[in-house]
C-alpha cells in the first residue's frame, strides 16, 4: 500500500497544467516497494465536459484498449479502468499483501519446468 502512496504522489507532482482537453501522461509501474518503472506510453486525458458527452465510447475504449482514461475535472480528478483491467489490479494487490507471496512467486518463475514434479499430490 505504500508503493500505491508513492506511485500517487509520484504521479500526481508529474502532471502538467488541468487546461488542455487531451494531454500525455507517463504511467508509472512498481515492481515492489523500493523499485518502479516509467511506461512511456501516453494515458489518454479528457475533460469531464467531455466525457460526459463521450462516456459510452470512453467505455468502450477502455474495455477494448486496456488503457486506462484520466477524466480531469475543476475540483478533482478520476482514472477510468475497465472491469477486467480493475479486478487484476485488486487482484494483484491483494496477492502482494499476504506475506512471503512476492518472493513465492519469484521463486516459482525461477524454476525450470523440467524441475517441477510430473504428478500432483492432490
Amino acid at each position: 500500500m505504500q508503493a500505491t502512496a508513492r506511485m500517487a504522489s509520484v504521479v500526481s507532482s508529474t502532471l502538467p497544467a488541468r487546461r488542455r482537453l487531451i494531454r500525455d501522461v507517463r504511467r508509472i509501474i512498481p515492481l515492489d516497494d523500493t523499485h518502479a518503472i516509467t511506461d512511456a506510453s501516453p494515458m489518454q486525458t479528457v475533460t469531464a465536459t467531455t466525457a460526459r458527452s463521450m462516456i459510452y465510447k470512453l467505455l468502450d475504449d477502455a474495455s477494448d484498449s486496456h488503457e486506462p482514461i484520466q477524466i480531469t475535472g475543476k475540483r478533482s480528478s478520476a482514472v477510468l479502468v475497465a472491469e477486467d483491467d480493475w479486478r487484476a489490479i485488486q487482484e494483484s494487490l491483494y496477492l502482494v499483501s499476504i506475506p512471503g507471496m512476492r518472493e513465492s512467486i519469484r521463486a516459482g518463475l525461477a524454476t525450470r519446468v523440467s524441475a517441477c514434479a510430473k504428478k500432483l499430490d492432490w
